[in-house]
């Protein structure tokens, strides 16, 4: 049984040193190569579209004028029929005129 033991223990002992050899094996082949990382790309800026922009911003106004007279009527309890889809519209074209100007 003593003997048993001492096999058992040797065994572990060993075990453990070889994976502890394979380990250290493998960090010394990877310390070997030095890591050489590329810088990331810049993002390419993006040229902004006069054209485009003046008329989202020209769109968006021409709308945002029609809020005051619907606001007016919702008041005497009146619901112009598109104000909603008008409020949705501005609100796309300010998102997008947003995001074009902030790239």
């Amino acid at each position: 049984m003593k003997s048993y033991a001492v096999l058992m223990c040797m065994l572990v002992c060993l075990g453990l040193s070889a994976s502890q050899i394979r380990e250290s094996a493998g960090k010394w082949e990877v310390e070997k190569h030095q890591l050489v990382l590329e810088p990331p790309m810049p993002p390419r800026p993006q040229a902004l579209d006069p054209k485009k922009l003046r008329e989202e911003a020209d769109e968006l106004a021409k709308l945002a004028q029609s809020v005051p007279a619907d606001v007016g009527q919702i008041v005497e309890g009146k619901m112009p029929k598109d104000a909603i889809g008008r409020l949705k519209h501005i609100e796309k074209i300010s998102k997008q005129l947003r995001e074009e100007l902030t790239r």
